[in-house]
């Protein structure tokens, strides 16, 4: 029987995602160099290995075959397929059910994401194995197939089951380290898509203007300047009647001190600006400009508050932010004589972007069946949350492209920005077996996947491609439903199988 399982150190990963429920079965063997074979076996031992993949976990086992009395160790990889790292804070049970269960529970690996629990089936026959894990808040019960109970190791010997091997080994330990990930191979539809390119603007009928409404002098409450947060509430300034500036039921020395410090305050910016630029190009010291700014920072300060006693004196109407968002333009400055309706300030809500986009005037006719949106950011595709606002809604002769706005609301997408866009329409509609266009490996015009055969065992297969998008790609011939593909880390395995050695395999317990 087969007690002993081969050392091996390696390489490996980090990532992905996505696969459904399956099986594989196979059947491995391995020259021990270390530990003295079995009478017989001609140093050789055999091992029986399934792997098995759930919405949230791989299993990667590999066993002795079982022999009445006898022990059977295994070594059960667990792959959290989230992030492609292995599974160790977890509790693992291993059952054979049958006339007589038997099980075994063990509560920690013996290296990260191997456990190696041991069985000691009583009496022959044929039994279901299954597997238990739970960890965080996730519990998944793993069906492993039927397995026989024999009597002797030469009767299990002999009667282990054939299975598919792949020509390229590529270990867990070897995938836990690197970025890695797998798919399952799905029939779904490709929806007709292109690629486009679009510009983020401002949505221009959501732009908020504050208007003077009343005649007068304009007296902000702060310095405003394009891209402030302003609140809704808020208190932008007062214009102060015109009877009232010119001195009728006021103090004319109140105005003077005001007009003063408006001045002053003027003077003390422009000061300010220029040594700023000054010191920017090292020609003042540090110390120097700090005084140029604590007299601009004293100036501001005595405006505000010389101007708040020259209103609250006089009275004056306020004028309030209607809305949240960013300043964009401002029309006016304090102490600026006002009509009635002049703009002081514009302001843009925070949520407010628009995408616009050049479309190929031969997609004019499905503008309607426009159903999503995607962007590309920082060489990766999003979903972009939005709907189509608006599109032309005619052409010139000789145009080659028509607009779409779409309505998209981003506060991180800065105005101005170029983007590439893709839009999918609903219009022929295909259900074809399809694989993530990531997993596509080229070589000279020839295109492959890396198909994962069991958990350690992989094969380059050649495909014939129908459509293809960022998203997914058509595969006419090469693949089946079903079957495993590698999407992060293909070109790793493809480089394992091209060196022309097999890793130490093994696994150390």
């Amino acid at each position: 029987m087969l007690r002993h399982f081969y050392q091996r150190t390696i390489a490996g990963i980090n990532i992905s995602k996505i696969v459904m429920a399956g099986t594989v079965i196979g059947v491995s063997s391995c020259n021990t160099h270390d530990i003295p074979a079995d009478p017989g076996m001609e140093n050789e031992e055999v091992s029986i290995s399934v792997t098995r993949w759930t919405e949230n976990v791989e299993l990667f086992v590999e066993f002795s075959p079982f022999v009445k009395g006898e022990e059977s160790q295994f070594a059960a990889h667990f792959t959290d397929l989230t992030t492609y790292k292995p599974i160790s804070d977890a509790v693992v049970t291993v059952s054979l059910q049958g006339e007589n269960d038997v099980s075994k529970t063990v509560n920690k690996p013996s290296s990260a994401g191997i456990f190696t629990p041991v069985l000691t089936p009583g009496q022959t026959g044929i039994f279901q194995l299954s597997f238990d894990i739970e960890y965080g808040s996730i519990a998944e019960h793993i069906e492993a197939g039927q397995v026989t109970v024999f009597a002797s190791l030469e009767e299990a010997v002999s009667n282990v089951p054939q299975g598919k091997e792949g020509d390229i080994t590529f270990l867990k330990e070897q995938a836990w380290k690197t970025e890695f990930g797998v798919s399952q191979v799905a029939r779904q539809v490709m929806h007709e898509r292109i690629k486009v390119a679009g510009e983020v603007v401002n949505y221009p009928s959501k732009i908020t203007t504050i208007s003077s409404t009343a005649g007068g002098m304009l007296v902000f409450t702060r310095e405003f300047l394009p891209g402030i947060l302003v609140n809704k509430n808020d208190k932008i300034g007062v214009v102060v009647g015109k009877d009232v500036v010119a001195g009728v039921n006021a103090e004319e020395n109140l105005e003077h001190v005001f007009l003063n410090a408006k001045a002053s305050l003027a003077l003390a910016r422009a000061n300010y600006e220029r040594q700023k630029q000054l010191h920017e190009e090292l020609v003042i010291s540090t110390i120097e400009f700090e005084q140029h700014q604590l007299v601009y920072d004293l100036a501001q300060s005595e405006f505000r508050t010389v101007s708040n006693n020259y209103i609250e004196s006089m009275g004056g109407i306020a004028l309030i932010a209607s809305t949240s968002g960013y300043v964009q333009d401002v029309d006016a400055q304090s102490g600026d004589y006002l009509e009635v309706g002049e703009p002081v300030l514009s302001i843009i809500p925070v949520n407010n972007k628009l995408l616009h986009l050049d479309v190929p005037l031969a997609y004019y006719s499905k503008k309607e069946s426009i159903t999503r949106l995607r962007w590309q950011k920082a060489e990766k595709w999003h979903d972009v949350e939005g709907s189509v606002v608006s599109y032309s809604p005619q052409v010139e002769s000789g145009d080659a492209f028509y607009s779409i706005w779409f309505n998209i609301g981003l506060t991180d997408i800065v105005p101005g920005k170029y983007v590439h866009a893709e839009i999918i329409f609903s219009t022929k509609e295909t259900t074809n077996i399809t694989v993530p266009t990531q997993s596509i490996l080229e070589d000279y015009g020839t295109y492959s996947v890396i198909v994962q055969i069991t958990g350690e065992s992989f094969e380059k297969r050649e495909i014939t491609l129908g459509r293809r998008n960022s998203e997914f790609t058509e595969v006419l011939a090469g693949l089946n439903a079903g079957e495993m593909v590698v999407v992060a880390g293909a070109y790793q395995v493809k480089m394992a199988g091209m060196s022309g050695e097999a890793p130490a395999h093994g696994h150390e317990h």
